[in-house]
């Protein structure tokens, strides 16, 4: 809490969204007893307060734990971190095979220690305060499919530099470094000419490739009334 936005308008030391933050991380704390408190879990919620009220945060908050089942991602035994990451390996190598090819085959990086920090905290250590509002949006209207798809543009975006680099720990540190140069407007929009069915994400799990694309799941309600309604400012 105390390495949160020190210096930001908003989550400053004595402004308003900084007792609002520390109450946030505190019910989350509370509610989920099973997690309690991760790191990651502060830039999460002071993203969100910074677009929503504090009530609607916490409505929202609830909707990522539950409805998209982020708790899974922060359980002891990390099984939903653990499944994001191999689906993502199986988007990178379906939709990036320059990517894969350079990164896996060639030298053995595992993908997952370049995505993991990114799933933790759903980019809002990285994506700037007042463009996070725009990875929400798109989050809301596709969750994980989102996700995926978003990090099969920024490796896109990544890939010229990471061509260049032939060393295991250069190529994880040129990712941790260029991606702070990331265009994030541009490269969420272009994550919509990523296709990605239903069906290949389940083939992701599966190591196999998908005979036919099967319609979108239904979305819950809270999913339905966050897509139709105006929630961030």
């Amino acid at each position: 809490m105390n390495r949160t936005y020190l210096n930001h308008t908003f989550f400053g030391i004595n402004r308003p969204g900084r007792a609002q933050l520390r109450a946030l991380c505190e019910v989350i704390a509370t509610k989920y007893t099973g997690i309690g408190y991760v790191q990651g879990i502060n830039f999460l919620a002071a993203a969100i307060l910074y677009h929503c009220d504090p009530h609607v945060a916490l409505y929202f908050t609830s909707y990522l734990f539950e409805d998209c089942e982020l708790c899974d991602v922060y359980r002891e035994d990390m099984s939903g971190l653990h499944s994001h990451n191999k689906v993502i390996k199986n988007v990178i190598r379906m939709k990036c095979p320059e990517v894969y090819s350079h990164l896996v085959t060639q030298f053995d990086v595992e993908i997952e220690c370049i995505t993991t920090p990114w799933i933790i905290d759903l980019f809002s250590s990285l994506i700037p305060l007042d463009l996070y509002k725009f990875f929400l949006e798109k989050f809301v209207q596709d969750r994980w499919t989102f996700v995926y798809k978003l990090i099969a543009s920024i490796f896109k975006e990544l890939y010229p530099s990471l061509s260049k680099l032939d060393d295991y720990s250069d190529i994880l540190l040129g990712a941790k470094d260029n991606i702070k140069t990331i265009d994030w407007l541009r490269t969420i929009k272009d994550s919509d000419f990523i296709s990605l069915s239903e069906d290949e994400i389940s083939s992701c799990h599966l190591d196999t490739l998908p005979d036919e694309t099967q319609s979108e799941e239904p979305g819950s309600i809270w999913r339905s009334l966050l897509t139709k309604t105006r929630i961030f400012r």
